[in-house]
């Protein structure tokens, strides 16, 4: 019977299993080599693109700017708002799309002098929209309650901590215009938006508040502020 033969250690050196020549050569070893091998040359990273991506976006984060709604934005704004609804199976009575504000933005929250109660911004970079949100008072509720409205974003610039930004703006002008609380209601399926709603302190309750004309929305939620 053959005996294979090994090193004083043990296992057979890295100089042995170099060598087809070496009495340590076994097929056993040459199996251990070149698992060695494997492990220690991985394969280049495959996600090398996508993270390419990734930090392009996010360092043209730095471009974006956060501006007051301008007559100019409203065909991209209705635009942007159509197709994010379309995109979560929103159509028809009942939803924001059909709102007659939803063509003209800026003539809606336009206002002037100091009695402002109604204000709605949007993200562009360069020339090209991005997102919006804004607030207005509460069709048929309190004077010291107002709804969010018309929170919405391209895809591109979901997940980069624009929403977040923006919310907590809006959150405090509207403090400062006098609101002591503020309701939105949306869908179940907008589940990102929710968990943007949550992280920013708004609770749910049972039933809507208002008369928003929205009987399609059945998430309803509040912020005291």
């Amino acid at each position: 019977m053959k005996h294979r033969r090994f090193s004083p250690s043990g296992l057979a050196s890295s100089d042995d299993l170099n060598s087809p020549f070496s009495p340590f050569f076994t097929q056993e070893a040459w199996i251990l080599k070149r698992t060695m091998t494997f492990v220690a040359r991985p394969p280049p990273c495959l996600n090398t693109t996508m993270y390419t991506s990734r930090d392009q976006l996010q360092s043209q984060s730095a471009l974006i700017q956060l501006s007051p709604v301008q007559a100019e934005d409203n065909p991209a704004l209705a635009k942007l708002i159509i197709e994010t609804l379309l995109e979560f199976g929103c159509s028809g009575p009942g939803y924001a799309c059909n709102d007659p504000e939803t063509q003209q933005m800026f003539e809606t929250y336009a206002n002037t002098g100091s009695q402002q109660k109604s204000r709605y911004w949007v993200l562009k970079q360069a020339e090209t929209l991005l997102g919006g949100g804004g607030y207005a008072p509460l069709k048929g509720g309190g004077s010291d309650t107002c709804e969010l409205q018309k929170l919405y974003f391209s895809p591109r610039l979901r997940g980069l901590g624009w929403g977040k930004k923006l919310m907590a703006h809006i959150l405090e002008q509207a403090a400062q215009d006098g609101y002591r609380q503020m309701y939105l209601e949306t869908i179940p399926e907008m589940t990102q938006a929710i968990s943007l709603y949550e992280r920013m302190g708004f609770t749910y309750i049972a039933n809507a508040l208002g008369d928003t004309g929205h009987h399609r929305c059945d998430v309803f939620m509040v912020k005291q502020l």
